[in-house]
C-alpha cells in the first residue's frame, strides 16, 4: 500500500486534471449562452418583420380609413390644394409631423409634398411681411436687391399663393420706383448745385408730383427740401419775367391805343343823307339813289324825291346811253337793270344844272381815295353784298350782281372805305367798312367805273 507521501503525490497529480475538465465545462456553456441570445435576436427580428409586413399590408388595404382619421383635420387647412390664408404654418407643421409615418404610402406623399409647399410659402409669406414692414426704414441703396430677391422668391410659387402674394412685391417695387423717379426727376432741376434757366415751371410741377409718390418721411423730407430751393427760384425767375411781360403788355396796349387814335383820327367820312332805294320802291334804282345821297351832300337838288330822279332819267335800251330795262321792276330777273357811268354823269349834270359831276372811269383807286379825302362822295359800280361776280350777260353787257353804291368814307392809315349802301338790309344795317383789296378787286371787275360828285 502506499504510504503517506505517495498518497500525496498522487493526490497532486490528479488536481491538474480535475481543473482541466471544470474549464471544458464553463467553455460548453459560455457557448450555449451566446448561441441562445443569437437565436433570441434573431427571433425578434423576425418577429418585427412579421409585424412590419402586416403593417404595410394594413396600411395599403386600410389607407382610405387611416386618410380619414388622421388627415382629417389638415384637410380642413387646405382649399383647392392651397393651404388657407387664414392657416398658420405652425398649423402645417404639426399636420407635416403627424404625415411623416405616411410618407411614401400611396399618394399619401404627394399629399405631404402640397404640406411641404404650403409651409414654405408660409415661411416666404412671413419672410416677406417682415420685409415690407420694414421696408421704408431700409437704406435706399439696399431697396433695389431686397425687391429683385423678394420678386425672384415670388417665382416659385402659384396660384393663390401668387395672387396674395404679388401685390405686396409688386407694392414694394411701386415703392422703390417712386423714390427713383422722383430723386431723378427732382435732380434733373439742378446743375452742379443750382436750377438753369432751361428748368420751368412744368419741370417743377412733374418733379413736385413724383416727391408726392413718395411714401417713405425721410426720403420725402430731402425731396421737400431740394423742390422748396427750386421752387424759390423759379418763382422769383417767373416775377421778373410777369413784370416784363406786364411792361411789354402795357406798352402794347398804349400803343395800340395810339394806333386807334391814328385810325379814328385819319378817317375822313363824307356823312352823305341816306336814301334807301328798296324802302323808296325803286328796286333798281341803286345808280339814281346814289347820284342823289352824292348831290344833296354837296347842297344840290334838296328837294327832289328818289321817285323824282328815277322818272327823269332816260330808258334806253342800251345802258351806254341811258338807264337799261325797269328802273321800278326786277323783271326780266336773269339780266342787271342798269346805267353806265357816262350817261348817268351827263344825266346829272342836265337834270341838277350841277357841272361839278364828272366821269372817273378807268381812275385809279388812290385817285378816288383822294376825292374822298376831299370831302367828295364817290358813286362807284360795286357787286350787292360784295360778293364775286357771276352771270354775265352778253345782252345787258353786265354782271346780274351789279350794285352801285356810294364810297362815304376812307381812313388814310388803314386804307379802308367806308360804303353807303342805298339798299337797306333786313336788320336796318347800309353801311360797311371794306378793306383796299375788296373794293381794288370788284372796282376793276366791274369796268373801274365811278362818279365823282366835287
Amino acid at each position: 500500500m502506499p504510504d503517506e507521501k505517495q498518497k500525496q503525490e498522487i493526490k497532486q497529480d490528479k488536481k491538474p486534471e480535475k481543473k482541466g475538465k471544470k474549464a471544458e465545462k464553463c467553455l460548453l456553456w459560455s457557448l450555449f449562452g451566446v448561441a441562445s441570445i443569437c437565436l433570441a435576436i434573431l427571433g425578434v427580428f423576425s418577429v418585427n418583420r412579421k409585424a412590419d409586413y402586416e403593417k404595410r399590408q394594413i396600411s395599403e388595404a386600410e389607407y382610405a380609413q387611416m386618410w380619414d382619421e388622421v388627415f382629417g383635420e389638415c384637410k380642413k387647412l387646405f382649399s383647392n390644394g392651397y393651404a388657407k390664408e387664414e392657416t398658420t404654418k405652425k398649423e402645417l407643421q404639426t399636420c407635416y409631423d403627424d404625415l411623416g409615418n405616411l410618407k411614401g404610402v400611396g399618394h399619401a406623399s404627394v399629399q405631404y409634398e402640397v404640406i411641404e409647399y404650403a409651409i414654405s410659402y408660409k415661411e416666404f409669406r412671413f419672410n416677406l411681411e417682415e420685409e415690407y414692414r420694414v421696408f421704408d426704414t431700409k437704406p435706399i441703396d439696399e431697396l433695389s436687391a431686397v425687391v429683385s430677391l423678394e420678386e425672384k422668391d415670388l417665382e416659385a410659387f402659384d396660384g393663390p399663393y401668387l395672387e396674395s402674394a404679388k401685390p405686396i412685391v409688386d407694392d414694394m417695387r411701386t415703392r422703390m420706383n417712386n423714390i427713383e423717379n422722383a430723386q431723378k426727376a427732382v435732380a434733373g432741376l439742378f446743375e452742379n448745385g443750382e436750377v438753369p434757366e432751361s428748368v420751368n415751371r412744368d419741370d417743377y410741377n412733374a418733379a413736385r408730383e413724383a416727391a408726392d409718390r413718395v411714401s417713405r418721411e425721410d426720403v420725402r423730407s430731402k425731396l421737400d427740401e431740394d423742390l422748396a430751393k427750386a421752387d424759390g427760384v423759379i418763382s422769383e425767375r417767373e416775377r421778373i419775367a410777369w413784370e416784363k411781360a406786364e411792361a411789354e403788355r402795357l406798352a402794347r396796349e398804349a400803343a395800340e391805343r395810339e394806333r386807334q387814335a391814328r385810325i379814328a383820327a385819319a378817317w375822313h367820312y363824307v356823312n352823305v343823307e341816306y336814301i334807301s332805294q328798296n324802302h323808296e320802291k325803286v328796286l333798281n334804282g341803286c345808280e339814281v339813289a346814289s347820284l342823289l345821297m352824292a348831290l344833296k351832300y354837296k347842297g344840290q337838288m334838296r328837294d327832289t324825291s328818289l321817285q323824282q330822279i328815277a322818272d327823269a332819267i332816260p330808258k334806253t335800251n342800251d345802258p351806254y346811253e341811258g338807264f337799261y330795262l325797269d328802273i321800278y321792276g326786277v323783271e326780266p330777273r336773269d339780266v342787271s337793270h342798269w346805267v353806265d357811268s357816262r350817261p348817268l354823269t351827263e344825266f346829272g349834270r342836265d337834270f341838277s344844272g350841277y357841272m361839278d359831276i364828272y366821269d372817273l372811269k378807268g381812275q385809279s383807286l388812290d385817285s378816288i381815295a383822294t376825292e374822298i379825302m376831299d370831302d367828295n362822295p364817290v358813286v362807284i359800280w360795286l357787286t350787292y353784298d360784295f360778293k364775286e361776280p357771276y352771270n354775265w350777260s352778253d345782252t345787258s353787257k353786265m354782271y346780274k350782281n351789279l350794285h352801285v353804291m356810294v364810297l362815304s368814307g376812307y381812313n388814310s392809315e388803314t386804307r379802308q372805305f367806308r360804303v353807303t349802301d342805298p339798299w337797306t338790309r333786313n336788320d336796318g344795317t347800309y353801311i360797311f367798312t371794306l378793306e383796299w383789296d375788296t373794293v381794288a378787286h370788284l372796282y376793276e371787275k366791274m369796268g373801274s367805273r365811278a362818279v365823282v360828285v366835287r
